[in-house]
């Protein structure tokens, strides 16, 4: 148990677990790595091992009367979720306001004249196979769905403003011959827009179709035919999910069918992604790379499906936006297990059910007892009839028969009636619309969200200072013409600051000028915001007094502080907090920020262990802005340590010799009686008034 209980840090391998799982994905043959999908077995045994483990030394703790098995097994797993019904609800609606407000709001730019997608409107041929075929091709859509595959473009060309923060003139024959393109930033701004919608949409497919599939399941959705069939298809009025992969296929190459429907509402987000959305991405896409098609996959990015664990974060980071208990893919798989047993019965838990849950029985695929009855009248199995008598669908359709389409919608429909989600999220859309409404009626019509996020995303470049610019600074600063540095590496840390290099680690010694490094920013112009984090409260009484001296505009951050000034004084248990991190992040997105500066920072690594707030500072560089790390203690030993601990990667280290020349060390062994700091005190004594070794105006002993 020490072994699956070992707490590693940031430094993932210290774990022998960890390790041990390394070692296994090795092939011993070649010397490489196994692939992801063939870990499964592995993982399978391992995870097996370690809940064995758990029992048993649950069981024992029991038997030695320290509680109950179940309360020990709590306690180790960290399965103390406590999860009300109604928090679903509550997690659902929360991710569907903010998919729908990305959107419509902001990746179609808000325009109220579009139109909005319904299942139940459009028509789909199941059996379709050839490439790239969707339900968008079908000839009874292409009618309704033409005019509006360009209808974000002509959102754009009517908008001044969307046209100016969009569009770029590029002119490639000397001004002869001028094009029109698309601005990368903007770009990039709309991309990330697009996948936080999928974030959420993610979420709530896993959580509102029915019963969870597996990230790789998930991850393995297209939306339209590749070599392979497509998973979106249009069925009954709803949005329909097929999906063939699971955890085993790879081991046994045979595949299951696993179909679902989407609530109305979320498949019709589905929908209006898949009509506006992706036209315009491809647009994007085309202009980097002229013969590109978007991928058919959901949740692609960089040329592969999203990496493994993301739907845990995409689930951690919406119970926090929902405020709700925290939950991810192992505790929700465990607690829909638990809600069916509970929520139904009879029929509709058989729904739940594999179907055939024993492949040799010939009525294995039928639930109702009265059907089966009268199809053995016939002197034919339920799987004969599903197959060869009463289907619509052909066999290109593989294994999937209409019995198994309808078994399924009513599986989804019972999950979706059990959270009451057609009420839930039908009334979010209303509430929608009737926003959507009245803003239009108001001022600034033609100002969609996504052109703030441009706004933002621009980068206004700072002027990059020399050293004789500096020194001037400087001296303007003290009030002294003749001030010079104080060291050629105090010199060299203040340029690399002021050239706006991204991560800067600056080891000087004591008193060689660090503070410089933060005070003289604050009075150059354009030179933005400095964030300084103390990590000792012994410094910020010192630091104000010299501020205030200098007359540099600063203030102390407290929770709820909206102002800012040249310099920010903020403790290092405030900096953690994510309300702070929301005041930086409005400053770096409003382009007011300038850099943020960490003091002794040494203490992220050698404080850490006892002083949590020291660890969470990390969270802080998720804010884009420059980090200027400043200590006299950092050998080059614990260099790496701290580049993990603080997510560098690469920075920019201006290192100068920390040797005190100034500092006399004197050990000696006390004997006699008396205490020793009795005998300390009247050494030191003796050696202040009668050595001559120490110079009484300004020199200081320290007693270890």
């Amino acid at each position: 148990m020490a072994l699956v209980c070992h707490e590693f840090g940031g430094d993932r391998f210290s774990s022998p677990l960890l390790s041990f799982c390394a070692m296994l994905s090795v092939k011993p043959r070649t010397n490489s790595w196994k692939e992801p999908g063939n870990f499964n077995s592995c993982l399978s045994g391992l995870i097996w091992a370690v809940q064995l483990l758990v029992f048993s030394t649950a069981a024992y703790l029991e038997r030695s009367g320290a509680g109950s098995t179940l309360e020990h097994i709590n306690t180790i797993c960290e399965q103390d979720v406590d999860l009300n019904m109604d928090e679903v609800q509550q997690l659902l609606l929360s991710e569907f306001r903010q998919a729908q407000q990305l959107l419509h709001d902001e990746l179609m730019f808000g325009a109220t004249g579009l139109p909005r997608m319904h299942a139940w409107a459009l028509k789909d041929n199941l059996d379709a196979d050839n490439f790239s075929w969707y339900f968008g091709e079908h000839r009874e859509n292409v009618a309704l769905l033409n005019p509006f595959a360009g209808s974000l473009h002509n959102v754009i060309q009517e908008s001044q403003s969307l046209r100016a923060s969009l569009l770029d003139t590029t002119d490639e024959d000397g001004g002869a011959d001028a094009r029109v393109v698309w601005r990368q930033k903007a770009i990039d701004q709309y991309e990330a827009v697009a996948d936080e919608f999928l974030k959420r949409l993610l979420v709530l497919i896993h959580m509102a179709s029915g019963q969870p599939l597996r990230e790789s399941e998930l991850f393995s959705l297209t939306w339209r035919n590749t070599q392979w069939r497509r998973s979106v298809y249009l069925k009954h009025g709803l949005v329909m999910l097929h999906t063939t992969y699971h955890k085993g296929q790879q081991q046994t190459g045979k595949f299951k069918d696993n179909i679902r429907f989407l609530p109305a509402t979320i498949g019709d987000l589905l929908l209006d992604y898949l009509v506006y959305v992706v036209p315009l991405r491809q647009a994007f896409l085309r202009q980097s790379s002229p013969r590109a098609i978007m991928s058919a996959y959901l949740w692609w990015k960089d040329r592969a499906v999203w990496a493994d664990n993301q739907l845990t974060r995409c689930m951690e980071r919406a119970c926090v936006r929902a405020k709700v208990p925290r939950l991810h893919i192992a505790n929700w798989r465990q607690m829909t297990v638990n809600i069916v047993e509970t929520k139904f019965a009879g029929k509709d838990l058989a729904c739940f059910e594999g179907v055939g849950a024993n492949d040799d029985e010939e009525d294995a695929e039928e639930i109702d007892d009265d059907i089966r009855t009268m199809t053995r009248q016939r002197n034919h199995s339920t799987r004969v009839m599903n197959r060869s008598y009463a289907n619509q669908l052909n066999a290109n359709f593989g294994n999937v028969w209409d019995g198994l389409i309808h078994r399924n919608l009513c599986t989804s429909s019972l999950w979706r009636e059990l959270w009451d989600l057609d009420t839930v999220l039908g009334d979010a859309v209303a509430a929608a619309g009737k926003r959507k409404r009245e803003a239009a009626e108001e001022a600034e019509p033609d100002r969609p969200r996504m052109l703030k996020r441009i706004a933002m995303g621009m980068h206004r470049p700072r002027k990059r200072w020399s050293a004789a610019a500096l020194l001037k600074g400087v001296r303007g600063l003290y009030n002294d013409d003749k001030l010079q540095w104080k060291s050629a590496a105090q010199e060299r840390a203040m340029t690399t600051v002021m050239s706006w290099m991204e991560q800067v680690v600056v080891i000087l010694g004591t008193g060689e000028g660090k503070s410089l490094l933060f005070m003289l920013p604050c009075v150059l112009p354009d030179a933005g915001v400095t964030i300084l984090v103390l990590p000792l409260v012994s410094l910020c009484g010192d630091l104000l007094r010299r501020v205030q001296e200098l007359g540099i505009d600063h203030l102390v951050w407290a929770p709820g502080e909206e102002r800012d000034a040249s310099l920010v004084f903020v403790t290092v248990e405030a900096a953690s907090t994510s309300q702070f991190r929301a005041y930086a992040h409005r400053l770096a997105a409003t382009q007011q920020l300038g850099r943020i500066v960490i003091d002794e920072a040494h203490l992220t690594i050698t404080a850490s262990e006892y002083r949590q707030a020291m660890a969470d500072l990390a969270l802080i560089r998720s804010v884009r802005t420059q980090f200027v790390y400043l200590t006299a203690t950092l050998p080059p030993t614990l260099q790496a340590a701290f580049e993990r601990q603080n997510n560098l990667v690469k920075p920019k280290v201006v290192r100068a010799s920390t040797n005190r020349r100034n500092l006399s060390y004197l050990v000696q062994r006390a004997t006699g009686r008396g205490s020793l700091l009795e005998e300390g005190a009247r050494r030191a004594r003796d050696a202040w008034q009668a050595s001559g070794l120490l110079d009484q105006t300004r020199d200081k002993i320290i007693l270890y």
